[in-house]
């Protein structure tokens, strides 16, 4: 295991003690060149020696890079003065850094290391980031021990690894965190840390954080230690595909794995934009595998939070017990702990993917407990087809389970519920579940999500006769199919839920399938209770289309495709006081695209217009609203750029906004997009980004996207500040 706490501190005084004796070089940054080698560039003009025992400090100068020359070898780096400095070479070099024990201190700032340079650690090398950044753009070598250290509680140290390809091959351990400040590592290929072990010490409250570019497999064996299993995680996040652990993980105490979802917009690599770009909405899972995740001592817990997930098909063997409050699944019963109950919370969500014949009824019977108001589902393994359940499932003695899905899979066989049970409840996992079951009965149909961010869509595609209502309260409900929707069915039967104050928060659509007409559709409402999304998931066009007495802040949109004539639609009449009334409110989902024809013009009062939900959780402005006609709307438009949700605006006229000014808001530091659908186009309306939690540097962040050019002539005004972070 790693060095104590105790070990640390005496190794910081030995190399306190080291660099007394070490010569130091001070840079300036005034020669005529950034060479390492001119002596004009450092304090006293004489450069550090080739040799090994210089110790170099970078501080703000004329020349923020310094160029090495070919087979370079130093002791120790500092960085300091509130600089970003980067060391390269002109051509492919060896930078050697340390004989024995050697130190890279950032002290809050930014050091890189080129892509020219294989960095070769000769021995054990101490990175304390203080808050600041270190990346390599190039490999690393050697026989070196790394520990990657924050050693400021008070904020987040960042060591980055985009050098592509094979990635590093030092041989020595790697050691992440101190214990005192939370430290973070994104990699961009599956050798990060070499080929030996890795060993995360996270600090009480804080985090070791693990985020990978690209479909990345990493081979090392992880050690975990918490220094307080009730506070402080693990942080799991993967941008573009799963990231895969093939080797041990051992936990050294009970802990926590965390995988969130990001949210703010960040630089890509190489300059290639940013990431996420608006619109993706990405959970790509953590996948355990092989020898799966063992303990070190008996008795050892594993508490997991979302709202990412986890995949494990290991042979897993601690044995203290699961707590889910995020997103598992198990590759079948056997990757379940023996040992240890598994405890599923409200908004947790347990999956197997083992659609075997009985193994699902073995899951529920053996390890799912009978009072959970979390939910159990049916998953597919990553690269796998779409994996169909067939078995009967038994809800008897589950009162407040529901069924849901992580990943996406098929189910057709018979639902039986439990005596008392009033409803079919589905929710939690925040995947796609096809129900092809048939579902009848009095009873009617919930579809509610424990975890916001991630919401479950359920696409209801068998012969179903249920005679109660159908309520989602957070969730994507489709009807797909000629019998999908009950013929039992109540008048106003459907409600897709949320309050004034919480709007465009549920979705209940419909697909060409189902054999809806729009007008049949919105009657079939419940008007005064839905608050949520009315979903068109049909790719034609819709028109005549009456809102009338539904509330203001009912939302028109689509999961996949569909095109709505404004000019012909009839908006919304039930005024309350948290929503403006005289507002058309479009969004789409999931990267659908909904495009809106025919002029927007004003009525007996300005009219306006809102593109995407201000719903902070879930996926429910992840796509593109096209306005795609001349207007003159004079009441504004309004991007909701409010979290997870990354909307798109595009336009397809120069006065497709009306004249009215154009607001990007978001209190949370969410992402949006604009974008041309023809090239040439000019958008002459003002913009606005508004800030609507001032002095949080949580605002708006407007990407510009797309393939066509345009112009934004308009004044650009308002407080977008943000502050993001890879982790």
């Amino acid at each position: 295991m790693r060095p104590t706490l105790r070990l640390l501190a005496g190794l910081a005084i030995m190399l306190a003690i080291a660099a007394s004796t070490r010569a130091q070089f001070i840079w300036i940054g005034q020669g005529a060149t950034g060479s390492v080698s001119d002596p004009y560039n450092w304090i006293g003009h004489a450069a550090p020696p080739n040799d090994g025992s210089a110790s170099l400090y970078f501080t703000k100068s004329l020349h923020d890079q310094a160029q090495l020359p070919s087979s370079f070898a130093l002791d120790t780096i500092l960085v300091g003065g509130g600089v970003d400095f980067t060391l390269d070479a002109a051509s492919p070099t060896t930078l050697t850094i340390g004989s024995g024990i050697a130190s890279i201190d950032t002290n809050g700032n930014f050091l890189r290391f080129g892509p020219n340079l294989t960095v070769n650690f000769a021995g054990t090398v101490l990175f304390d980031t203080k808050g600041g950044t270190t990346l390599f753009a190039g490999h690393i070598t050697g026989g070196a021990t790394l520990d990657l250290i924050q050693s400021d509680a008070t904020s987040n140290g960042t060591f980055i690894f985009n050098n592509t390809g094979s990635g590093n091959s030092y041989s020595g351990a790697t050691y992440l965190g101190d214990g005192v400040g939370s430290v973070g590592v994104a990699f961009w290929n599956s050798a990060p840390f070499g080929s030996s072990s890795v060993y995360s010490q996270v600090p009480n409250g804080g985090s070791v954080t693990l985020i990978a570019h690209g479909a990345q497999t990493l081979t090392n064996s992880f050690s975990y230690m918490f220094l307080n299993p009730g506070a402080g995680q693990v942080t799991f996040r993967s941008w573009d595909a799963p990231l895969v652990f093939s080797g041990q993980n051992t936990l050294n105490s009970s802990g926590t794995f965390g995988s969130p979802i990001l949210t703010n917009a960040l630089p890509a690599p190489n300059g290639a934009g940013s990431i996420p770009i608006p619109g993706n909405f990405q959970r790509n899972p953590i996948v355990f595998q092989g020898a799966g995740i063992t303990q070190s001592v008996a008795g050892l817990a594993l508490t997991f939070n979302g709202p990412g997930f986890f995949v494990l098909t290991g042979s897993n063997s601690y044995s203290g017990g699961t707590v889910v409050n995020g997103h598992v699944v198990f590759g079948s019963n056997a990757s379940i702990p023996a040992s240890g109950a598994l405890t599923i919370n409200g908004a947790g969500y347990v999956g197997l993917a083992d659609n075997t014949s009985g193994q699902f009824a073995a899951f529920l019977s053996g390890h799912v407990p009978t009072g959970t108001s979390g939910a159990a589902g049916f998953d597919t393994l990553p690269g796998s087809p779409i994996a169909t359940f067939s078995d009967a499932i038994n809800l008897t003695g589950y009162v407040n389970l529901r069924l849901g899905s992580a990943t996406k899979a098929i189910i057709t066989g018979n639902i039986t519920l439990d005596g008392t049970a009033t409803t079919y409840k589905f929710g939690n996992g925040g995947g796609t579940l096809q129900v092809q079951s048939p579902l009848g009965g009095t009873q009617g149909l919930s579809l509610t999500s424990g975890n916001g961010n991630v919401p479950l869509t359920l696409y209801l595609q068998g012969y179903n006769t249920y005679s109660g209502t159908t309520n989602v309260g957070n969730g994507f409900l489709i009807f797909d199919g000629a019998n999908a929707f009950s013929v039992l069915a109540p008048t106003n039967s459907l409600v897709a839920g949320g309050a004034a104050t919480n709007v465009g928060a549920s979705y209940i659509g419909y697909t060409s399938a189902s054999g809806f007409t729009p007008a049949a559709f919105v009657g079939n409402f419940n008007k005064a209770s839905t608050w949520g999304i009315l979903g068109f998931d049909t790719g034609t066009t819709i028109s005549s289309l009456d809102l009338t007495g539904f509330n203001d802040g009912v939302f028109i949109g689509t999961t996949t495709a569909a095109t709505i004539d404004a000019s012909t639609l009839i908006g919304t009449t039930v005024a309350n006081g948290s929503n403006a009334a005289n507002t058309l409110r479009f969004t789409a989902s999931q990267s659908g695209t909904l495009t809106v024809t025919g002029a927007i013009a004003d009525g007996a009062n300005p009219t306006a217009v809102m593109i995407g939900t201000p719903a902070a959780a879930g996926s429910y402005s992840s796509g593109t609203v096209v306005l795609g006609s001349a207007s003159t709307y004079s009441g504004g438009t309004i991007v909701n750029a409010a979290g997870v949700a990354s909307p798109t605006l595009a336009f397809g006229n120069n006065l497709a906004l009306g004249t009215g000014t154009l607001t990007f808001t978001s209190g949370v530091g969410g992402l949006a997009g604009l974008k041309a659908t023809a090239g040439g186009l000019t958008l002459a309306n003002p913009i606005v980004l508004n800030n609507t939690a001032p002095g949080t540097g949580a605002g708006p962040q407007l990407y510009l996207t797309g393939t066509n050019s345009f112009t934004l002539s308009g004044n650009i005004t308002g407080d977008a500040s943000t502050n993001p972070t890879p982790f």
